[in-house]
């Protein structure tokens, strides 16, 4: 059975035990993911220390330590939190719409407005080093989750014959993928690279995907 995203941690080096808290305090949490986000935002995660942390959660590292195990923990939690956020935005959006293609369009919509409102820890996301943890490798579980809100619509389309039929579960990982790399694209190269530019050739692939035809988006 596969863990919750709230359950999903960085694996542990071998001979370490977890530690836990009897009654953890969301609020803590919250800070220090918080904290990290905006480190991220102004370094890398290359340049995110413990301590800094901390000190911007306004806890000790002792506190640090009693929820996350270390920084692959930290950055797994707010890989998780991130994704979860993606995925909520783009099933919100694809719950109703015009038949197949124009849910699908809409999930593309929304998609490039969660990221670029989450335009930091997104743009540190897409391309994260690799981490292992007890949901698998945070990369891999990142792309099948985002998949899995877009496979039961292509799924559906296809039964009704407005997509053609394919193997969904490799085409919606083929559209997540190329979603999460051109819309970091978009963001890191603006403005020479516009939104509705990336808008148009996200759709206009997509189209020749799930329809097998080339078109202009509108």
């Amino acid at each position: 059975m596969e863990p919750a995203p709230n359950e999903i941690r960085a694996v542990m080096p071998s001979g370490r035990r977890r530690r836990k808290l009897r009654a953890p305090n969301p609020e803590v949490r919250k800070r220090l993911l918080g904290a990290a986000h905006w480190l991220i935002g102004e370094h890398t995660d290359a340049g995110l220390h413990i301590d800094e942390v901390a000190e911007r959660a306004g806890v000790s590292v002792g506190t640090f330590y009693l929820y996350f195990d270390g920084k692959d923990d930290l950055l797994t939690a707010m890989v998780v939190r991130l994704v979860e956020e993606l995925c909520e935005a783009q099933r919100l959006a694809m719950a109703s719409g015009d038949g197949a293609l124009d849910r699908l369009t809409r999930g593309v919509d929304a998609y490039m407005e969660a990221a670029a409102s989450r335009e930091n820890a997104f743009l540190w996301y897409k391309a994260p080093r690799r981490i292992r943890t007890t949901a698998g490798d945070l990369t891999s579980w990142a792309c099948e989750c985002q998949a899995a809100v877009w496979a039961p619509i292509l799924e559906t389309g296809m039964l009704s014959g407005d997509l053609l039929r394919q193997d969904v579960e490799l085409l919606s990982q083929t559209l997540v993928a190329m979603l999460q790399h051109m819309v970091g694209y978009w963001l890191d190269h603006r403005p020479r690279i516009d939104r509705d530019t990336t808008r148009k050739f996200l759709l206009n692939s997509m189209r020749f995907m799930v329809l097998g035809e080339s078109g202009d988006a509108a």
